[in-house]
């Protein structure tokens, strides 16, 4: 299948070709809705084009390109995580997608790309749903990628090839070949289904590799794929907040809320409003205080919170925490005897520390929580914080190249 022919033109100078080396970036975006349900004004691309194709293609070094995980890169929705790469690199522009539900629509959907100019390859990730269309199998994506679909998904591209379509488990995986001008490119987009509640979500990655380094494409799934997750706390909160996501740990606040100190292993301190009451939020991580157990857990209150009185204690789980978590109410006093009530939350990682996230509100002595005790908006920051601390798996590149089934 051959796409239209276009003539690009490109106005802008950008990363590659500040580094001597061009490289074009092409990113689609999926319409939601199904084949049956398509109509040419329901596509949404996403293209971003980044500067011009390197001629010749880069060399391949000996040994291959590297790969090397640096870390855990975060959406700035905090709804998935990939790994961070060295020199794949976020754009200065666009770097990030988002779209929420506008009016009658509920699509919802979040994305990024990452790019390495001197290998003149992407990687571009993003997850969507939408409540009005259902995918309930991998055969419906097999249905749902139509020639339609993809021609508009490489409209760059001087020419595209659909070089075959598999399963791979719980994925589905399309393998491309795409020209410009002179040059060839590889493509692969693997899908996967992620059922969240009663949500759907398409979770979708796409690798442009050189046709020279067809090995790179295979190492970059091979790596990138098992990481890539969705944090279904994050879905709690609206898409909009702002997102803690750099130590350990993930929470979510109010795009109003000021952030008033904190970095990188150091606790975050946010303050923001509730009603006329002023909230202060502060966020940490302890390394080697795993809890044992509710006593442990009401003692890291008197230990942690000055003039602290326990109200309530509840049980909280968490996906990647490690053992149960503590949701622990209190009221206390500053140095002044001004009454604050409190609520924490305590949960161990699996790193071997504790993460809290402490909530004060001014002037209050009541239980917050006690029934109606926490607003909506500050029962959705506490649903959204969860541990992410976890292991980075040591993945050497595999040996063999998946075949694919026509």
């Amino acid at each position: 299948m051959q796409s239209k022919k276009r003539k690009l033109r490109w106005h802008q100078t950008g990363l590659a070709r500040g580094l001597g080396v061009g490289i074009l970036i092409l990113l689609l975006a999926l319409p939601a809705a199904l084949p049956n349900m398509l109509t040419p004004s329901s596509i949404i691309l996403t293209s971003t084009p980044i500067d011009d194709l390197a001629r010749p293609l880069p060399v391949v070094p000996a040994g291959g390109t590297p790969i090397l995980p640096t870390g855990t890169y975060f959406h700035r929705t905090g709804i998935f995580s990939l790994p961070k790469l060295q020199d794949w690199e976020l754009p200065a522009q666009t770097p990030e997608e988002l779209v929420s539900p506008v009016g009658n629509s509920t699509r919802m959907r979040a994305g990024t790309m990452f790019s390495n100019s001197n290998a003149a390859s992407v990687i571009h990730a993003f997850v969507e749903t939408d409540s009005q269309v259902k995918f309930a199998s991998l055969d419906d994506l097999d249905l749902y990628y139509t020639p339609e679909i993809l021609n508009g998904a490489w409209a760059h591209y001087s020419s595209w090839r659909e070089t075959g379509r598999q399963r791979q488990n719980d994925q589905f995986v399309i393998n491309f070949e795409l020209k410009f001008e002179e040059s060839t490119y590889l493509g692969r987009q693997i899908s996967r289904l992620q059922q969240i509640g009663e949500q759907t979500w398409l979770m979708v990655m796409r690798l442009v590799v050189p046709s020279n380094n067809p090995e790179l494409l295979e190492r970059l799934q091979f790596i990138l794929l098992p990481q890539y997750r969705m944090w279904t706390e994050s879905l709690s909160t609206p898409l909009e907040w702002n997102t803690i996501s750099t130590s350990g740990y993930l929470i979510r606040y109010p795009l109003d809320w000021r952030r008033a100190d904190g970095s990188v292993g150091r606790p975050y301190t946010l303050q923001g409003k509730m009603g006329a009451q002023s909230v202060t939020l502060v966020t940490m991580g302890q390394p080697g205080t795993l809890l044992t157990g509710e006593e442990s857990a009401r003692a890291w209150v008197t230990q942690n919170i000055a003039r602290s009185e326990i109200k309530t204690i509840q049980t909280v789980n968490r996906t990647n925490a490690f053992g149960e978590g503590y949701f622990i109410s209190y009221t206390s006093s500053d140095a002044d005897g001004n009454a604050r009530s409190g609520a924490v939350m305590l949960l161990n990682g699996a790193d071997g520390a504790v993460y809290s996230a402490n909530l004060q509100i001014a002037g209050s002595t009541r239980d917050l929580l006690a029934e109606s005790g926490l607003s909506a908006d500050i029962q959705e920051i506490f649903e959204s914080f969860t541990v992410t601390a976890f292991a980075q798996e040591n993945r050497a590149a595999p040996t063999a190249t998946p075949t694919n089934t026509p």
